[in-house]
């Protein structure tokens, strides 16, 4: 009966620290530029457990959003407790399941914690399930949604599809998707789309394409894909296929908030989770950064209704005998005026031009600068929410 007693209460207390562990990370990833708030039902707990072990959420709570070298990660956890051989093994692990960074500024390897999104939801390609998808959903209605439209700068931009844009553009190198294709080089990643694979799952397939290969990684970013057998490594000539096809079949290009990106998204309002949201929005022109909106010369207009069919956000809408253009709900993806043959809509540059950050550590100090306490973030969601302009 003692030999139960102790067995029991040895577990007892593997459990309890299990859970203090993960509550921890979880207090910790909220502290990051884009947090990890608390929902209602503690959904998050549940991501948490599926993808960090409770000895990894220990060594989690040592890592920050800045990279920073091993060493003094290392030494950081050993001052904690945790042997610098045992840290070196969880971090290894980390890796593999897609927690965290690791970037090669001048070859000397640096580490950082990834958010949830975008970060390592996204990493689970290899292990995405029914479960996760749907805990991941709820997740996003509940409290990550908010947490992440609130953010300042956006952590994500619309770049215009390439048949949009014209030479008359003077189109900033930043939000030329050929122009950020080159600069990555060797380092592109294709991947399979995370939303898709998850609405698979549910047996709820896209609604706009077949192909599932359609998300890209650069950089640091590719280079973690590659190796962890999440991705496949393709050259520049094949990433320009991917995107023609993407505009083909009317999806949105979403980039990285920076100069050089580190990802590209090819989105649609039927699988992804944080467009979803936005396209439901009032006006959700306020969630999103981009230098474009559509403008409309009506006397080319023959009022054949594409335009109105590719919109992703209901911003154009046939009246009668004219298009009408909403402004608010316009979030310059172009793809309207790539299906418009008598050109009757193009893409005009906004009055105010947003110049993203340099790259993605430069990206995550902005949106660190410019957190909002949850009173401020609920100010500017509900603001939107409401089709108040912000």
């Amino acid at each position: 009966m003692k030999r139960l007693a102790a067995v029991l209460g040895d577990q007892g207390k593997k459990h309890w620290q299990a859970r203090t562990a993960y509550r921890r990370l979880a207090k910790h990833l909220n502290t990051m530029p884009v947090g990890f708030p608390r929902s209602v039902s503690g959904v998050e707990k549940r991501i948490l457990r599926s993808i960090f072990t409770p000895g990894e959420a220990e060594a989690a709570l040592h890592l920050s959003y800045k990279p920073e070298p091993k060493d003094v990660i290392l030494a950081r956890a050993s001052q904690k407790g945790i042997p610098s051989a045992e840290m070196e093994r969880r971090l290894a692990s980390m890796e593999k399941n897609g927690a965290l960074l690791i970037k090669n500024p001048d070859g000397e390897p640096q580490i950082c914690l990834l958010p949830f999104v975008v970060g390592f939801f996204e990493t689970q390609i290899a292990s995405m399930n029914a479960g996760l998808y749907l805990d991941a959903t709820q997740y996003m209605a509940e409290a990550m949604g908010f947490e992440y439209l609130s953010t300042v700068p956006q952590q994500m931009r619309i770049v215009p599809v390439e048949k949009s844009i014209t030479p008359q553009h003077r189109i900033s190198t930043h939000d030329e998707i050929r122009r950020i294709i080159a600069d990555a080089g060797d380092s592109i990643a294709l991947t399979t789309c995370i939303c898709r694979k998850g609405r698979d799952m549910l047996g709820a397939p896209c609604e706009r394409t077949d192909r599932r290969e359609t998300c890209m990684a650069f950089h640091d970013f590719g280079e973690m894909y590659i190796k962890n057998g999440w991705a496949r490594r393709i050259g520049v000539e094949e990433a320009m296929e991917v995107i023609a096809l993407s505009e083909r079949d009317g999806l949105v290009i979403e980039v990285s908030n920076e100069k050089n990106p580190s990802f590209a998204c090819m989105c649609c309002p039927c699988c992804c989770g944080v467009f979803n949201m936005l396209a439901a929005a009032p006006r959700p022109a306020d969630f999103v950064q981009s230098n474009f909106r559509a403008a409309l010369d009506s006397d080319k207009c023959v009022l054949c209704g594409k335009c109105e069919k590719r919109c992703p956000t209901q911003a154009i809408k046939m009246k009668k005998d004219a298009v009408k253009i909403d402004l608010g709900k316009c979030i310059g993806c172009g793809l309207c005026a790539a299906a418009c043959k008598p050109q009757a809509l193009t893409m005009a540059p906004k009055t105010r031009q947003r110049t993203p950050p340099e790259d993605y550590s430069a990206l995550m100090d902005a949106i660190m600068a410019n957190k909002k306490g949850f009173v401020g973030k609920a100010a500017s969601t509900i603001k939107g929410a409401l089709g108040i302009k912000r």
